[in-house]
């Protein structure tokens, strides 16, 4: 009886073992996937993408340039200075003489969109602040799509880098764990759950967040390039949910398939060799039979 018992409570502590494992490796899977969004969102080819693609309504450059693009022109021609700055321009973006008198209007503004993104990239939000004394507005569309633009830095990806790393190392000996805490091919049954169990959750919070971005427009260009931005931002993180998710899924059908096919296989050996015993005893039976007398 005692054993008994024993052998029971050993069971069902090893089946606590087991779910716990599995949550583990779902929370470790979230936390993982979250950080590379950000590292693949702040990573320099997309980050400097998107502020291009953003930084013109922030800076209003195409306001300044119409106001100051004759004066820069001016002082191109009049002063002895190699560089220059866009007067009345919030960033401290330079050109050289040859940049503004052989570029075309549109040629100087991708120019200096271009060299923006890559000031911000580099030195994040506190680049459109000269001062110091500047307060940001979170609350208007031009402050948030501020406060959006500038985690598009080089600090922020270099931060995601390690969490990502951090994460990874979690979740590969979770992975260990799991599969040593189970048999067979419910080893690939509990991965696939974990799987899913990490990405169903921030595929459904990504995907709401990216239906409500979509949703943003309106007369303000501000808001208009907020909801690209977020847009743009979230779409990388659903993906990457949905992907895992997707192959956690396929792992949890697979795995019961696997099983069905191994005792299969094991039973048609089974049966061959049943089979096989059969005849070698019989081939041994027939000389016996011949032998005996009419």
């Amino acid at each position: 009886m005692r054993d008994r018992l024993e052998a029971g409570l050993d069971a069902a502590s090893m089946r606590g073992s087991r779910t716990l494992f599995t949550g583990a490796l779902g929370t470790a899977v979230f936390c993982f996937l979250v950080a590379l969004g950000a590292r693949q969102v702040t990573s320099e080819g997309p980050a400097r993408g998107m502020l291009t693609a953003n930084l013109a309504s922030i800076t209003e450059l195409d306001l300044v340039l119409a106001e100051h693009g004759e004066e820069l022109k001016q002082a191109a021609h009049e002063s002895d200075a190699s560089t220059f700055e866009l007067p009345g321009y919030p960033l401290p973006v330079l050109v050289t003489r040859d940049e503004v008198n052989s570029l075309s209007s549109e040629q100087l503004r991708a120019l200096i969109l271009a060299r923006s993104a890559e000031i911000v990239y580099t030195d994040g939000l506190e680049v459109f602040d000269r001062t110091g004394n500047q307060s940001l507005d979170l609350l208007s569309g031009q402050g948030a799509l501020r406060l959006v633009l500038g985690e598009l830095n080089s600090d922020t990806h270099d931060t995601a880098n390690v969490v990502a790393l951090f994460f990874a190392a979690i979740t590969a000996s979770l992975t260990v764990l799991v599969v040593l805490a189970n048999v067979g091919f419910i080893r690939l049954k509990a991965l696939g759950v974990g799987l899913v169990l990490g990405s169903l959750p921030g595929l459904m919070l990504f995907g709401l967040l990216w239906f409500v971005a979509s949703q943003l427009g309106s007369d303000d260009p501000f808001e208009s390039d907020l909801g690209r931005a977020a847009t743009s931002m979230l779409q990388v993180f659903a993906r990457d949910f949905a992907i895992v998710g997707l192959l956690g899924g396929l792992v949890v059908v697979a795995s019961p398939l696997f099983a069905w096919c191994e005792r299969r296989w094991e039973g048609s050996g089974e049966k061959a060799a049943e089979d096989g015993a059969a005849e070698e005893a019989q081939a041994e039976g027939a000389p016996a039979e011949t032998s005996t007398p009419a």
